[in-house]
């Protein structure tokens, strides 16, 4: 538990760089009016690609749950209605309802301040959820994520539709829309694999324990394994 509480406090430092880091970048790209000629294609590029791995990130941590339900299952003894309100409703209701309280202020506040405390708020929590003891502080855990992943998009739209011409902004759009596709393969790919052989605690907060929890040894001749906890 101790090495456990380590890794998310990396994870966090790893989190507060990262945000910090857009932050920055963005403040240099919008100091000037959005629409200004002062913006270059380059900025309105790197803008974008920014933009475009937020959006994954926040796929990352939303899809995967999916694949660590059953190991999470097994760890917590919670039942498949206790599993189905993490990964839906829970998580949904808060996503959805906090969206348009989010879009508004993103309409009178600092949209890249906001982009930054979703990134920081829903890295935190999925973090958390490597570290929860039972069913009701993960349930907690992933409403925040929710809570956090609500803020990232309506900015991010907005963003967008000032740097890019009407003409163009649909192909910005596009690319933008690709995050999902890169979220749900890095987080089924990754959260998979960490997941076979060090557990699905680690796949939420991120490093690598000091020996992996489980080994494969065969057992028949035809190759099948076993798994030793």
């Amino acid at each position: 538990m101790r090495l456990l509480f380590k890794r998310v406090f990396d994870y966090l430092l790893t989190i507060y760089f990262f945000t910090q880091a857009i932050r920055v970048r963005l403040l240099r790209l919008f100091e000037s009016p959005p629409m200004d000629n002062a913006v270059t294609e380059r900025q309105r590029r790197y803008t974008l690609f920014m933009l475009v791995l937020v959006f994954t990130s926040s796929h990352v941590d939303r899809q995967i749950m999916g694949i660590l339900g059953q190991p999470i299952k097994e760890s917590l003894l919670i039942t498949d209605t206790q599993l189905g309100l993490l990964t839906g409703i829970m998580f949904a209701v808060f996503y959805a309802t906090l969206g348009m309280p989010m879009a508004m202020w993103a309409d009178r506040r600092n949209r890249r301040n906001l982009i930054t405390f979703s990134v920081f708020l829903w890295s935190l929590m999925t973090a958390l959820c490597g570290a929860a003891a039972n069913y009701i502080q993960l349930l907690l855990y992933r409403i925040g994520v929710g809570v956090g992943e609500a803020g990232s998009n309506p900015p991010s739209h907005s963003m967008i539709a000032d740097l890019y011409p009407p003409e163009r902004r649909a192909t910005a759009m596009a690319i933008f829309g690709t995050g999902i596709n890169w979220g749900i393969l890095i987080g089924f790919l990754l959260g998979g694999w960490i997941n076979e052989w060090f557990g699905w605690r680690v796949a939420f907060c991120g490093g690598r324990p000091r020996h992996p929890a489980r080994t494969r040894v065969p057992i028949d001749g035809q190759g099948a394994s076993k798994r030793l906890l």
